[in-house]
């Protein structure tokens, strides 16, 4: 079994909340393309999962919601009050996954998106 992993974001299912930007970033405006190219993996990882399922390869995605990277304090701070676990993610809350998705014992998971985002985007 093969297995081939994506990586998207969060703005895979949901629009880029500008609000956050506000202030802190001069006239930035996370850009449409940012938002088109996650769409569209989404829709490559469904196609091509059903394309190689016959050749036992399975396709998935992840979507990390954001990721601790040493960003600006009232960017985090902005950050934290939207997503539902009031932190943001750090590298290692998606090893687990990985795992899970190249886990040979796990052969019949294909063509999904799993979110990992503090439960950002279930509000």
């Amino acid at each position: 079994n093969y297995s081939i992993i994506n990586i998207g974001s969060d703005l895979s299912v949901i629009a880029p909340n500008q609000n956050i930007y506000k202030g802190i970033f001069k006239n930035f405006e996370k850009p449409a393309s940012y938002s088109i190219v996650k769409h569209g993996l989404l829709g490559i990882t469904k196609y091509y999962s059903s394309l190689l399922a016959e050749r036992r390869i399975k396709v998935n995605m992840i979507s990390p919601g954001p990721i601790f990277n040493n960003q600006n304090k009232k960017f985090i701070n902005r950050l934290n009050k939207i997503i539902p676990m009031s932190r943001m993610g750090k590298p290692s809350d998606i090893y687990p996954t990985l795992d899970l998705l190249i886990d040979e014992k796990n052969s019949f998971m294909t063509g999904q998106n799993i979110l990992i985002d503090g439960g950002r985007t279930v509000i």
